[in-house]
């Protein structure tokens, strides 16, 4: 699938060189800029977004994830799914909790702290989607809406140096699914965590039939090529053949990192509906 994905962009490229996902752009201030698009595991998107944000390597990915729930930095898994039937991972961004499959785009902006600028990130993503002959506006808290519906978030992460912008874009996702998946059955009283706050959604291909992933990459990548300059590089390959990268990955699916605070399911702040056996057993924790 993502041979298909890249395939598809490389067509309508014609000035394209091959091996797009291991281009570089150069920013604003001659920093180089690192394009990667994948698809697959939510572990080695994570994963990769942490190499790239803890080495200073400025960077513009694109990725779809297999289904999954992703939690904010602060989020009680208790809280916004059901972490026994669903996979979920914890991103190091804040933020509310995301549903992602096939039918989402995920785009993340990493670039030092001089070189970023949120407005002017927004506002090519406003120009990228008119040249679609789609209408957006960007709401108070950095959400995309089309029609009055939400399609896309935001989360973010900065240190002195770099800063981490990241969101979701709804192509053609599963909404019933994503309902489901966003919807937990424990009633948890718990005051420390961040909680998210539901939005009615829409899927871009609902306001243009016509709109496909690889058309959504593309534009948006034309769109920053006007603030940025494309050069050949094959420095992510050694990076996804890293141990650091490995170890990285590992950490991401590791239940201490993902259930964080609240790895057991203790019943002074949870009520559980459905389960009293083996309950620690099946969410892949051990007492």
């Amino acid at each position: 699938m993502h041979e298909m994905y890249d395939d598809e962009i490389k067509k309508n490229r014609h000035s394209a060189k091959p091996g797009i996902q291991e281009s570089m752009i150069k920013g604003d201030l001659h920093s180089p800029f690192l394009l990667h698009i994948s698809e697959g595991s939510a572990y080695k998107h994570l994963a990769l977004e942490d190499y790239l944000f803890s080495h200073q390597i400025p960077a513009f990915l694109f990725y779809i994830n297999d289904p999954v729930v992703i939690i904010g930095k602060h989020q009680n898994p208790w809280i916004e799914t059901d972490p026994l039937r669903y996979s979920f991972a914890r991103r190091r961004s804040g933020g509310g909790s995301v549903y992602h499959d096939t039918g989402n785009v995920n785009y993340s902006f990493i670039m030092p702290r001089k070189l970023y600028h949120r407005d002017k990130i927004f506002s090519s993503i406003c120009l990228a989607f008119e040249k679609m002959d789609m209408k957006i506006k960007i709401t108070s808290t950095w959400a995309l809406t089309a029609a009055g519906k939400k399609f896309s978030g935001s989360a973010f992460r900065q240190s002195n140096r770099m800063v981490l912008h990241h969101g979701t874009l709804l192509v053609h996702s599963d909404l019933d699914q994503m309902k489901t998946s966003l919807t937990s059955p424990y009633t948890v009283t718990d005051l420390k965590s961040t909680r998210s706050n539901p939005a009615e959604v829409i899927n871009l291909q609902q306001l243009n039939p016509a709109l496909t992933t690889p058309m959504l990459i593309e534009t948006l990548i034309n769109e920053f090529k006007n603030h940025f300059h494309f050069a050949e590089s094959n420095l992510v390959l050694p990076i996804l053949n890293s141990a650091e990268l490995v170890n990285l990955i590992e950490f991401h699916q590791s239940t201490t990192w993902r259930f964080g605070d609240w790895m057991s399911l203790n019943t002074d702040y949870v009520t559980n509906p459905y389960y009293r056996e083996d309950i620690h057993e099946k969410a892949g924790i051990s007492e």
